[in-house]
This record gives structure tokens, sequence and C-alpha cells, in this order.
């Protein structure tokens, strides 16, 4: 069984609106958004990475490793702190365009690790650990503007 962790942004319907009044929408549109979409993901990526490295460890104490080494755990609510590394290494992205109309495109930053949901259990916490939110604070950060940047590279691209 897998999980997987879908925090969606999506554009104003009056965005979407002054995006379908465009009269020539061909590739260059669709290429400018989705090279914007990649830049905000990667944004995403690298914040949320950024906030695992620097959260304070002032959590709990436990053995890992077979109790050769120590790990420090950070308190919630802030980021999980980084042991081994695992989560940042499996983080992935994926632009890409959606089903349906041509201002619809997906955006998937998350984790591959499924079994078990690792991210899902830090970011969301379970009934022994309380939540150490670490993909939805870098996606709040990260997509403020994304609406003017999509609206900018539309705009400047040559009719």
């Amino acid at each position: 069984m897998s999980a997987k962790i879908q925090l969606t942004a999506k554009l104003t319907p009056e965005s979407k609106r002054a995006l379908l009044k465009l009269k020539n929408i061909d590739k260059k549109y669709q290429k400018a958004i989705i090279a914007e979409l990649e830049d905000t993901a990667i944004e995403i990526r690298n914040e949320a990475i950024s906030s695992m490295r620097s959260t304070p460890k002032t959590g709990l104490t436990y053995p890992r490793q077979k109790g050769k080494k120590m790990h420090i755990a950070s308190s919630s609510p802030n980021p999980p702190a980084v042991d081994r590394s695992d989560l940042i290494k499996s983080l992935i992205i994926d632009v890409r365009p959606g089903g349906g109309a041509f201002t619809d495109f997906e955006v998937e930053v998350g984790t591959n690790i499924n079994d078990p949901p690792y991210g899902s259990f830090l970011e969301f916490g379970t009934v022994n650990m309380d939540k150490r939110p670490w993909l939805q604070p870098a996606i709040d950060k990260k997509t403020k503007f994304l609406e003017s940047r999509l609206k900018r590279a539309i705009k400047n691209q040559p009719l």
C-alpha cells in the first residue's frame, strides 16, 4: 500500500479567466508557465530541505543504529531534525500538464518513501508522535508570489 502527500496551490478564478482570454494560446505560453512552476517547485523543495537542516534539535534524544549513534529529534511544531537524510534524499519534483484545460497544470513536490509513509507521519503526526510539518510551510512560503510570477511570465512572451 502506498500513500502520497498531496498539497495543492491553485490559480484564482480571476487568473484562470485572464489566461483563457489569450487569443493565441500555444506552446510558448505553456513553456513559460511550466518554467515558472518548475522554478517554484525547486524553491519549495529547497525550502523544505533548509528548514529540516536548520530546525532546532530540542526534542527527545534516542539511540540510532544499534545504539552506536544518538539522535536528537526536533520538537513539534518544528520541521523534523535531520538524522540520516533519508527524507531529504527522497524528495521529488514533477511538473506536468493536467488533464483539463490549458490552465490546469499539476505540480508534485513530495517524497517517494511510501512504505511506511514517513513524510506523511512527520507532516501530520501520528497517534504516538506530534506533527513536524516540513512541506506545507515550504509551500506556503514559496507560493505567495506564484500567481504574479505566472502573469509576468505570460506577459513577457512575444506575440
